[in-house]
């Protein structure tokens, strides 16, 4: 999804990342095994990634 760290931040505080269908905007967010971790389904996000 992502190709560095910083990157993959940005994907999360412009709330482009969702987790278990939830919105995910803090970049130090926990996901625990078998947490399901998605794009959003918006051309815009689909772009970015």
């Amino acid at each position: 999804m992502a190709s560095t760290i910083p990157q993959a931040r940005q994907l999360v505080n412009h709330r482009h990342i969702l987790v278990n269908g939830s919105i995910v905007d803090i970049p130090s967010y926990r996901c625990k095994p078998r947490d399901i971790i998605t794009a959003k389904d918006e051309k815009k996000s689909r772009t970015l990634i």
